[in-house]
């Protein structure tokens, strides 16, 4: 019986890391715990989604560094796996290497490069492609004093098109009982207050959280 010994294999096709939020190219910045997608071949000989927490370090056999440093994973496929860019992350060039190990035994050695930043923003939509409208809810307090969220989202399917997304009006409500708006982002985290601003229309609004 003859034995083949395990190879590594130097992936020609670089990995490139974008915000998972607004899939932005390589040349934004990432900011330290944000969420990542990173696209390349031969990330992973499967496909699998993180089912724990504290998210996993490999799915599939499938594992990121960050500079050497295990990035948790939400998410793994043959061309793109989802990963958290590790907190302690310090600004600058940061090398990311995917590993996946095949049936064969052999490890698919992905090399590619991101920028970090201490914050970086980004907008989930509802496309989850960083196009179209954003992920986001409303909500308002009501009489009793609770916050309660609104039954519609502030989009809707367009009247022509059901697969397209388009804006739906919100009620703004009063002075005394305002509608707030819930985005969902990433890169924010290592914002300070004073940092962190929105703008809708034009209009410069007050930001009551983030995190």
């Amino acid at each position: 019986l003859k034995t083949r010994a395990a190879v590594t294999i130097e992936n020609s096709v670089p990995v490139t890391s974008v915000s998972a939020a607004s899939y932005v190219g390589q040349q934004s910045s990432l900011a330290p715990g944000s969420i990542v997608a990173a696209f390349g071949t031969q990330l992973a000989t499967g496909t699998l989604a993180a089912q724990t927490q504290p998210l996993p370090t490999s799915l599939l056999s499938s594992s990121v560094t960050v500079n050497g440093v295990a990035a948790p994973l939400f998410f793994v496929s043959s061309n793109q796996v989802n990963y958290q860019l590790p907190p302690g992350t310090a600004p600058g060039d940061a090398t990311v290497v995917v590993r996946s190990i095949q049936s064969n035994g052999d490890e698919v050695v992905s090399t590619g490069t991101v920028k970090v930043a201490l914050t970086a923003p980004s907008i989930f939509t509802a496309y989850s492609d960083g196009t179209g409208v954003p992920a986001a809810l409303t909500g308002r307090i009501n009489q009793s004093g609770a916050f309660v969220y609104d039954p519609n989202p502030p989009f809707t399917p367009a009247p022509l098109n059901s697969s397209l997304l388009v804006p739906a009006p919100i009620d703004v409500g009063t002075t005394e009982r305002p509608a707030f708006l819930i985005l969902y982002g990433t890169g924010i985290r290592n914002a300070t207050p004073s940092q962190v601003s929105v703008v809708i229309g034009g209009v410069v609004s007050g930001v009551e959280y983030f995190g």
